[in-house]
């Protein structure tokens, strides 16, 4: 399932401000950013304690935006900042946070900002909106290099809505953002809802009746690497021994609990070291709504390959 953010911006709305923030997170979408970054420190803090309430009595995350003392503070459930401010406050937001995120305008910036520890990053802006009237949109090119460029979640973001939210997810993001459609809209319950379909049109490595089931080396290296990643469930040591360039190590059963972190955006082949655990954890994982396969034959039927046309 793709995740959807809302971005704030009280101005388009007025008074009636957190009255849209009630409506929003009773839609449901898996974050709240509250953007708000003009206003003074001291009343971010006021406005953002009320958010804040509002997304814990309907479970969704609250992201606070730029003002990091107010979201330590507060115990928001993670921070936004601008790359500049990333740059300076890294350190500190990873210390206090496990959600992180940084706004992006380039591949480089991208790059930059998972190299600071970033969890996510936003990319945009995608399409044409009122918000960056005289600049010209990136366009979905552009989402494309940025989710071939890093291995965190990247979001989309400008000028998205029910019409276009396809296009960006067939990329390879693991959602999108939204700010106007969100804050200008009568029922964010069907906003969400048209999203949520949206994206369970995504395309498949397979058809869904193969959900969980083996796949051949031989098969997935014709496959567009962007639109799956690796897990190696093996141990840590094996795993430095030798591995499948661009997977990444989950060892089972120590860190299993990080199995359910892996964002869903993409399919996830697991690989163990014959094929034989990993086809277990890929029908937990499909259990858990995951597209997920198992990689037959695991790492040592990828080496076998790899020698053999060395």
């Amino acid at each position: 399932m793709s995740e959807i953010m809302c971005i704030t911006h009280r101005k388009l709305i007025g008074a009636s401000f957190l009255r849209q923030i009630e409506k929003i997170a009773a839609a449901g979408p898996d974050a709240i950013v509250l953007r708000e970054k003009d206003l003074p420190e001291e009343e971010y803090a006021g406005l953002a304690a009320e958010v804040l309430k509002i997304c814990r009595e309907k479970r969704v995350s609250c992201i606070f935006h730029t003002w990091l003392s107010a979201a330590k503070d507060q115990k928001a459930d993670g921070i936004h900042l601008p790359l500049p401010l990333l740059r300076e406050f890294h350190q500190d937001a990873k210390k206090h946070f496990l959600i992180v995120g940084c706004s992006t305008h380039s591949v480089d910036e991208a790059l930059e900002a998972q190299a600071l520890g970033a969890t996510y990053i936003t990319a945009g802006h995608v399409f044409r909106t009122d918000s960056k009237k005289g600049y010209a949109p990136r366009g979905i090119s552009f989402l494309e290099q940025v989710c071939g460029s890093v291995s965190i979640p990247v979001y989309a973001l400008g000028g998205i809505g029910i019409s276009n939210a396809e296009q960006c997810l067939n990329t390879g993001v693991a959602g999108v953002c939204m700010m106007s459609e969100f804050m200008k809209s009568a029922d964010p319950d069907k906003l969400v809802r048209g999203i949520r379909e949206t994206g369970t049109k995504k395309r498949r490595l397979f058809a869904p009746e193969e959900n969980g089931r083996d796949i051949a080396w031989s098969q997935l290296k014709q496959l567009n690497q962007k639109d799956y990643r690796i897990v190696d469930i093996r141990d840590g040591v094996a795993f430095q021994l030798g591995n499948i360039p661009g997977s990444i190590n989950i060892p089972f059963p120590q860190e299993a609990v990080r199995l359910y972190e892996i964002p869903r955006e993409k399919a996830v082949v697991v690989c163990c070291q014959r094929g034989e655990i990993s086809q277990e954890i890929a029908e937990l994982l499909v259990d858990a709504e995951y597209e997920a396969y198992n990689l037959a034959e695991g790492f040592l039927g990828w080496l076998r390959a790899y020698m053999e046309n060395d």
